[in-house]
C-alpha cells in the first residue's frame, strides 16, 4: 500500500512568506486566517513563527530581520539557511492575493488535522479502546466539532 502524502500547497505557502517579506503590511490578513501550524512544510512553519514574533515585537519584517531573528533562534541552517529566504522572495508573486493564499493553506490545514483525527477514531474504533460506544461517539463528535 502506498503512503498518500497530505494536502498542502507549498506554493501558497511560499506566496505567504514571500508576500509578507515584500509588503509587511499584508501580515494583518493573514494572521487573521493563519498559525503556524497551519504550514505544511516544517521549514515555512518556523519562518512564519519568526514572522509572528517579530511582528510581536513591534520589529520590521523582511528577509534581513527574519534571517537574523533564525539565525539567533539557531534555526536558520533548518530552514535551509539564508538563501532559502531569497529564493522565497524571488519566486513571490503580487502579494495583491494573498488572503487567497492564506485561505488555501488554511483549508489545506483543515484537511490534514481531519485526516488525522479520523486515523484515529478508526485505530480506536477497530481496537475497541473505548469504555462504552455512547462515550466514544460523543468523543469522535467532540474531535471533529474541535477542527
Amino acid at each position: 500500500m502506498t503512503q498518500k502524502v497530505p494536502p498542502h500547497n507549498l506554493e501558497a505557502e511560499l506566496s505567504i512568506i514571500g508576500g509578507i517579506m515584500v509588503e509587511p503590511e499584508v501580515f494583518d490578513v493573514v494572521s487573521e486566517v493563519l498559525s503556524a501550524e497551519d504550514f505544511y512544510k516544517v521549514a515555512h512553519q518556523k519562518i512564519y513563527q519568526t514572522i509572528l514574533e517579530l511582528h510581536a515585537k513591534s520589529q520590521p519584517v523582511d528577509i534581513i530581520t527574519i534571517s537574523n531573528h533564525l539565525a539567533h533562534k539557531k534555526e536558520l541552517d533548518s530552514i535551509g539557511g539564508a538563501s532559502t529566504l531569497a529564493e522565497i522572495l524571488n519566486q513571490v508573486p503580487a502579494a495583491i492575493n494573498i488572503r487567497g493564499y492564506a485561505d488555501i493553506v488554511k483549508e489545506k490545514s483543515l484537511l490534514r488535522k481531519l485526516i488525522h483525527a479520523n486515523s484515529e477514531i478508526i485505530g480506536q474504533a477497530y481496537d475497541e479502546s473505548y469504555e462504552s460506544l455512547d462515550s466514544f461517539v460523543d468523543e469522535v463528535e467532540a474531535k471533529i466539532f474541535k477542527i
